[in-house]
């Protein structure tokens, strides 16, 4: 477990429109936190975020899709050797906050926010023949899913 302070550059705010009992919640100001770069950093982070669970705390954050590879033997080797995100990134919270008030804020804040048309990066012809390929992968058995 390592003290939130230790760990800089990230942010320990999380926000879920739809949280405990249905109600927008914030959590914030964590106690401890759980990161796991590394492959071998997975287990013991998950380990301590259930220890942390088990002793009434409050646990929220994210596992990365690449945390998979350290869970699967047979995947490991695949693993990407370089990351801009953490494999695990979670944190124990004493509790969940009111999020109404900031969720209110954003949204009057966004108002006359507008996006631009969206162009698609490839021609619809390039995307058919990738997903022909994608469905050839996965009926290989090569993988479950990409």
């Amino acid at each position: 477990m390592l003290d939130p302070a230790a760990v800089k550059g990230t942010a320990h705010m999380i926000i879920l429109e739809h949280g405990p009992g249905g109600k927008a919640v914030l959590f914030q100001r964590p106690v401890a936190v759980f990161p796991a770069w590394e492959p071998q950093e997975v287990m013991p982070a998950l380990a301590e975020a259930e220890a942390a669970r088990s002793r009434g705390l409050w646990v929220a954050g994210v596992i990365g899709y690449e945390a998979g590879y350290a869970l699967e033997p047979r995947l490991a080797p695949l693993m990407p050797g370089t990351r801009r995100e953490p494999l695990v990134a979670l944190a124990a919270f004493a509790a969940p906050e009111d999020a109404g008030e900031m969720l209110a804020r954003a949204s009057d804040e966004g108002r006359g926010a507008e996006l631009d048309a969206l162009t698609p990066a490839i021609t619809r012809q390039d995307y058919a023949a990738a997903f022909s390929r994608v469905k050839a992968y996965i009926a290989a058995g090569g993988c479950y899913e990409i």
